[in-house]
């Protein structure tokens, strides 16, 4: 009887060990596919043809945006050089109760990645702003948790000195509008060198605005009024 249970045991062991066996072969299989494929792709990406665009038309976006009426201010050289974009510029807009938005927005095109070196997380403090507070929002108002996938911006208010200022920053592309995160915006350029355009261009598009004693929120609806007159302008003039 002893016997007969060794051997039952010895039996179930041996399947056992067959089934791992096979489990590792078939996941070894999987794991060298899934580089040969991702090899293929980084090789296909790295030799395929760059894609040649007039970076310059960025700059003609219009400095009457409806009801806002707006002024250069040009940056340094040392300021254009450590952001390095392709095509950028700065500007300040009035509106009809001389409300104040400044707006920039720094193009990077596909050799580049579309990716901004530097952020206003990066940017604001290296100029002395303190950052008070930042959230995830939708472009409508709500915060990440209640927005859907109507894209997304982010929101800080920072502060230098008293005065405090209310921010929206975002990234864009030729595919996508309102992307809040690197990680979005990476996924979004893979995509877009794998279609049929080839491209990964993108670019910071930034908003700022005082808040006063109103508070923040007249200064969020300024900042979404604005926006809505500069979006169609921003993908009139978005390099082809």
């Amino acid at each position: 009887m002893s016997r007969e249970s060794d051997a039952i045991r010895k039996e179930e062991d041996d399947r056992k060990l067959s089934a791992s066996e096979d489990i590792s072969q078939a996941t070894g299989i999987a794991i060298i596919a899934i580089l040969l494929v991702a090899g293929c792709a980084v090789w296909w990406l790295h030799f395929r043809m760059p894609v040649e665009l007039d970076f310059s038309s960025i700059n003609r976006i219009s400095l009457k945006l409806d009801r806002w009426q707006g002024q250069e201010i040009p940056l340094s050289d040392g300021v254009e050089n450590m952001l390095r974009a392709d095509s950028q510029f700065q500007r300040r807009y009035v509106g009809p109760d001389a409300d104040l938005v400044w707006l920039y927005v720094g193009y990077y095109g596909t050799e580049r990645g579309g990716r901004p070196e530097h952020t206003p997380w990066v940017c604001y403090p290296s100029a002395g702003w303190v950052i008070l507070s930042a959230i995830e929002m939708s472009p409508g108002g709500d915060s990440s948790e209640e927005s859907g996938s109507g894209g997304k911006l982010n929101e800080l208010v920072v502060e230098q000195g008293g005065a405090r200022r209310l921010v929206h920053f975002w990234y864009q592309t030729h595919r996508t509008k309102n992307i809040a995160t690197e990680i979005g915006l990476t996924i979004d350029h893979v995509l877009g060198r794998l279609s049929a355009s080839g491209r990964a261009d993108g670019a910071l598009v930034r908003l700022s605005t005082p808040i006063d004693r109103a508070g923040i929120e007249p200064a969020r609806q300024r900042l979404r009024d604005f926006a809505a007159a500069l979006e169609p302008d921003l993908r009139l003039n978005w390099p082809i």
